[in-house]
């Protein structure tokens, strides 16, 4: 079998196409075993010869996530060890809220939202995750709170929450046939349900039963603000005043 080694020229000016459409020409040969030095989407490269042949080498700027996201070149992994990085699977569950068609179907919310250009790459992800962000275990990335009406994922509209908080604020955009954030009809009967999120678990709690759906909407709002002076004196020492006074 043919190989290269740091002597070996023979196959400088050879173009290979790569499976996901890329061009790879060899312009020198390489320093190690096998390898060769090739133009590759403009970047200077050392490749093992074989795998460019075999057209396996993978652009790290091919966006491959959703048709947006892409890898990058840098120190952050997405795994090791068969143990996925946390700043990763955040960083695809993101893409996959706002990038897949599947979940903007069943998320209406979604379909004006965008993340911006810079956190389509990994990398510049992971360091705002490591090196800039709040993050804490079980906490979830929102992008309302920071910037109220917010339509992007971005390092200046994101910051981490608890769950539950999250489960909270985002109970204020849901809409149903009642017209009311948290209030439904009874399945069944002609009552109208009034429904929030407690504050501790995020499951939903009963608040009672209405003839009206502006009765319930009422009971609701009434223990809405209840809840929400209750997170701001639960995160008072965690979360700038500037957006305890958004929780609402």
């Amino acid at each position: 079998m043919e190989t290269l080694n740091k002597y070996s020229r023979s196959h400088i000016g050879e173009e290979h196409t790569t499976k996901e459409g890329y061009t790879i020409k060899v312009i020198d040969g390489g320093t190690k075993l096998n390898h060769c030095l090739v133009d590759f989407d403009s970047r200077i490269m050392e490749i093992d010869y074989r795998c460019v042949k075999r057209g396996t080498v993978k652009n790290p700027y091919h966006p491959t996530m959703y048709g947006i996201g892409y890898l990058g070149i840098g120190k952050f992994k997405t795994a090791a060890n068969r143990k996925i990085f946390k700043p990763y699977s955040i960083w695809k569950d993101m893409l996959e809220r706002v990038y897949s068609e599947k979940h903007r179907k069943a998320n209406p919310t979604y379909a004006n939202v965008t993340v911006c250009k810079e956190w389509h790459n990994y990398q510049i992800f992971a360091e705002w995750f490591y090196e800039k962000s709040n993050y804490q275990k079980g906490w979830e990335l929102d992008k309302d709170l920071l910037s109220i009406g917010s339509k992007q994922y971005s390092p200046n509209t994101c910051i981490f929450i608890p769950k539950a908080l999250n489960t909270f604020l985002a109970n204020l955009y849901i809409t149903n046939k009642s017209g009311y954030p948290g209030v439904c009809l009874y399945k069944g009967y002609t009552k109208y349900v009034a429904r929030i999120p407690d504050v501790n678990t995020g499951k939903r709690i009963n608040l009672g039963y209405f003839d009206t759906a502006k009765e319930a909407s009422k009971a609701y709002e009434k223990e809405r603000i209840n809840q929400a002076n209750i997170w701001k004196t639960k995160l008072k020492d965690v979360l700038p005043e500037v957006i305890l006074n958004n929780i609402k």
